[in-house]
């Protein structure tokens, strides 16, 4: 780790507010799409909608095929469809396609380069599928409950003619009671309310529609749940004074399944007219060339391959794509190895292997990595294919038996035992429990007290705790999150060093379920008052490593963790920082003269600062280093600023006894806060 402590040379207003002025003047444009042309361009074809096609492009249609959301074909004017389809790790209702690693897997890479090329081909088969709007990447759950249910997913796609719908604006941290519910005497209960002080919201929630948009997204979906007691669809004050405002971002699109019923522009949750609603339509629908002949439309027998689905017959085939190499690369790269005592990995040739799981059985047993653990190419099936180039046997119990510690079946004797447990997560409940699934310490205790040399491998959807971590039988653990299609493959690569780990924690492991911040928000009485369900969201910017930091709370494994096979040396006492431009004078607000951008003002996204360090490896053997800059504030900030926040982080690769410098570029938002009096 790095750190790098800002001074009060700033006056504290919004540190990176303050605008350097320099010989670039106002800087350059952030490079996002002109949009005013395509609105233009879209005038000609809504003045030519009759009063059914208006009906019909507001409302939608019902699901079709692939499609979670469709806008009818209007063929007198070559509107081919407008298909909106669902899936953080795949393209969902649809088959032949490949099965990504998960977001918290591409975060656990730490790899912002392995993240980009994960999130391109996810693009181009949803454009394959037919698909107009892709609905994500979902910027949240941020982690305010440690146990959400939507906690593994976010990033998304890179551009391949697919329009992104960021989600969920703002405050989805739950999703118990995410929505309206009717209780038994018909009344209507009013979904979650997430009350969020307004510092933490530009602290904290905001900045990632912020990047979304800098990006280039083309809309934005409103959350389910309320805050701070409205409905985001239904608060007209709420997202143009928190988005739109010129002091912090213009907001460019709103979207939403049932969050904000409509596509919106620059005017979300409210009832513009048809002009501007069907320009709001076809403005991101243009650009990209959705309405050119050779777009792909939604293949008609894809509504039967979802039937199979929701019925529950096995709709598993071979995938298409040619990804599969790409998806084990990423998985092994967000593999992450937290526990190896006196090199139990990599393995080196054991003759006699056991196999125990909740999860090491084949996709068979409905282990697909979409929210639950294994993959298409499972741990066993991986495990089995490497003993047989290494002439082992191989032992495995897949049900129940190791909870009960019979090991009868299990013969010879093993001379390693590799324990698989995940944790199932999915949309629409929330986990109630820190444990794996299955009575994983139960099993993982026994299995190890049974064997002796045991490595356990965790495919959690985030935050878990471990108590048998410190079970000295137990050799190594590995986290390997959802991995995807490939995850028997990429495993073995890691465990027999095929490809040594180089994947951190993006989330702070705690020792006990006392450690981690507030519990999910579930009332279990009968509720009367249709206004009962509030989560206020005391701990403002403190989640995750940030409560640990705060309360002087020492985690079991830190965010921002992991083992290698190897050592490195991050020369942080020889730290050096260097201006980026000649500084002139220094503002407390950014430049009024300057315009504000989508994605905020220039000044916000300017690198002001490079800070370096050197990285070392001091050991035998070639492993990525991932050197992490944290920053911390003065105490002129507003209360509740966290003791240290990482800004950035490289992937540095090194073999044995190479040195690098490694320099980190520094935004001016990155050294800044809120100032919730001045509102900026």
């Amino acid at each position: 780790m790095v750190s790098l402590k800002v001074q009060t040379a700033v006056p504290a207003q919004w540190a990176s507010h303050v605008a350097l002025v320099t010989s670039q003047g106002c800087g350059h444009n952030n490079g996002t799409r002109h949009w005013a042309s395509a609105l233009k361009k879209t005038n000609a074809f809504v003045a030519q909608l009759s009063l059914d096609d208006k009906v019909g492009m507001i409302n939608g249609n019902t699901s079709i095929s692939i499609c979670i959301g469709n806008i009818a074909p209007i063929p007198r004017l070559n509107f081919s469809r407008l298909c909106m389809s669902d899936g953080p790790n795949a393209v969902n209702r649809a088959d032949l396609v490949s099965v990504f690693p998960s977001g918290l897997t591409a975060a656990a890479t730490w790899d912002r380069d392995l993240i980009h090329q994960r999130g391109f081909p996810l693009g181009k088969e949803a454009r394959g599928e037919g698909t107009n709007v892709l609905l994500g990447p979902s910027s949240g759950p941020m982690g305010h409950h440690a146990l959400g249910g939507r906690n593994w997913e976010g990033f998304g796609i890179q551009e391949n003619g697919v329009q992104t719908c960021s989600k969920h604006y703002i405050g989805n941290e739950q999703e118990t009671q995410r929505s309206n519910t009717t209780s038994p005497d018909v009344t209507q209960i009013d979904a979650i309310s997430s009350n969020i002080d307004d510092g933490t919201l530009h602290e904290l929630y905001l900045w990632l529609f912020a990047n979304a948009i800098k990006a280039g997204t083309t809309s934005i979906m409103c959350s389910y749940n309320r805050v701070n007691q409205t409905h985001a669809r239904e608060n007209s004050d709420f997202p143009t004074s928190f988005i739109a405002a010129p002091s912090f971002i213009s907001l460019l699109g709103s979207s939403g399944a049932r969050g904000c019923s409509k596509l919106f522009v620059t005017d979300p949750c409210k009832n513009p007219g048809w002009m501007k609603m069907g320009g709001n339509i076809m403005a991101p629908y243009l650009p990209p060339g959705q309405d050119s002949e050779d777009y792909p439309t939604p293949d008609p027998a894809g509504i039967y391959v979802y039937l199979i689905q929701e019925i529950g017959l096995d709709a598993s085939r071979a995938l298409g794509g040619n990804h599969a190499s790409l998806i084990r690369e990423v998985a092994a790269a967000g593999t992450v190895l937290i526990k190896n005592v006196d090199g139990t990995l990599p393995l080196k040739s054991p003759k006699v292997i056991s196999v125990f799981r909740n999860d090491a059985a084949d996709a068979t047993d409905g282990l697909l990595s979409y929210g639950f653990g294994g993959g298409i190419f499972g741990p066993e099936i991986g495990t089995m294919a490497r003993a047989r180039e290494i002439d082992a046997q191989v032992l495995y119990i897949t049900n129940d038996e190791l909870a009960e510690n019979d090991f009868r079946s299990v013969y010879p004797p093993p001379e390693l035992c590799i324990v698989f447990q995940k944790a199932f997560a999915s949309e629409s409940f929330d986990r109630v429990s820190f444990e794996l699934d299955n009575n994983s310490t139960a099993v993982i205790n026994n299995a190890a007290n049974h064997c002796g040399n045991t490595i356990v491998i965790t495919h959690p959807a985030g935050v878990n705790t471990m108590p048998w971590a410190d079970n000295p039988k137990i050799g190594a653990i590995v986290a390997a999150h959802y991995p995807g299609q490939e995850s028997g493959s990429s495993i073995v690569d890691v465990l027999w060093g095929d490809i040594n780990p180089s994947g951190r924690l993006p989330y702070t492991i705690p020792r006990c379920a006392e450690d981690p911040g507030p519990p999910i928000v579930n009332l279990t009485q009968p509720v009367t008052d249709l206004d009962t369900w509030q989560a206020d969201f005391t701990e403002g910017q403190l989640i995750d490593y940030r409560h640990y930091d705060a309360q002087g709370t020492d985690p079991l494994f830190q965010f921002g963790f992991g083992f290698t096979y190897t050592t490195f040396d991050i020369a942080g006492s020889k730290l050096s920082a260097r201006l980026v431009h000649e500084i002139m004078f220094l503002r407390h607000h950014p430049d009024t003269s300057c315009q504000v951008e989508i994605g905020g003002h220039l000044d916000l996204w300017e690198d002001i600062v490079v800070v370096q360090t050197r990285v070392t490896n001091r050991g035998d053997v070639a492993e990525n280093a991932v050197p992490q800059l944290y920053v911390s504030f003065p105490d002129s900030t507003p209360k509740g600023t966290p003791v240290k926040v990482p800004r950035r982080f490289e992937k540095v690769y090194l073999e044995p006894g190479e040195t690098k410098n490694v320099d980190f570029n520094v935004m001016r938002r990155y050294v800044s806060y809120w100032d919730s009096e001045e509102q900026t």
